[in-house]
């Protein structure tokens, strides 16, 4: 559970809300893909290199997502979204926000090179004493800093060449991978 509001990511954001419904409802995660949006679920409308999210907006809301983050309404467009003037930025908010209220381990893995061995060799051991959370195969989520997760699981943060050095991922471990060739 995400465990935030819509005013509430809207406040951590600080944005508006477009078409604000009366009654507030808890979102459940985020989601990217307007085709794997699950009921409650905060649809980011990012810009892709072969897509714009934005034009995913109407299906996403008509698929069961609570609201859109995006930076423009599209025309025809209704239901709540939330606008921001920068996708990324206010998804590394609402992150950092829900990273803040967990109380369980957090382990970065990071390097150039064996990040999705290191992390497959680190849960193994680690799912031996508690729930482990983790990305599937080897995608690369380092832009969102964090998976979502239950409040009672480890979870796994890839910190791959294309996380911004700006934005420190404060997990409670750090594992550096390198090769030297």
């Amino acid at each position: 559970m995400f465990d935030m509001t819509i005013a509430g990511a809207a406040a951590i954001c600080g944005g508006p809300v477009y078409g604000m419904p009366e009654n507030d409802c808890e979102l459940t995660r985020i989601e990217i893909d307007s085709r794997k949006v699950t009921p409650g679920c905060l649809f980011a409308a990012y810009r892709g290199e072969k897509t714009d999210g934005h034009l995913y907006i109407s299906a996403a809301l008509h698929n069961g997502a609570a609201c859109a983050l995006a930076e423009y309404v599209p025309e025809g467009t209704e239901g709540p979204v939330i606008i921001c003037s920068d996708v990324q930025e206010a998804v590394e908010k609402l992150v950092s926000a829900f990273r803040r209220r967990l109380k369980i381990p957090v382990v970065a893995i990071t390097g150039s090179v064996g990040k999705t061995t290191g992390k497959e060799m680190v849960s193994s051991v680690l799912a031996q004493h508690f729930r482990v959370h983790k990305t599937e195969g080897n995608k690369n989520i380092s832009q969102f800093g964090v998976n979502f997760l239950d409040k009672d699981e480890v979870t796994y943060t890839p910190d791959g060449p294309d996380s911004p050095p700006d934005q420190p991922k404060q997990p409670d471990e750090e594992i550096l991978l390198a090769s030297f060739c």
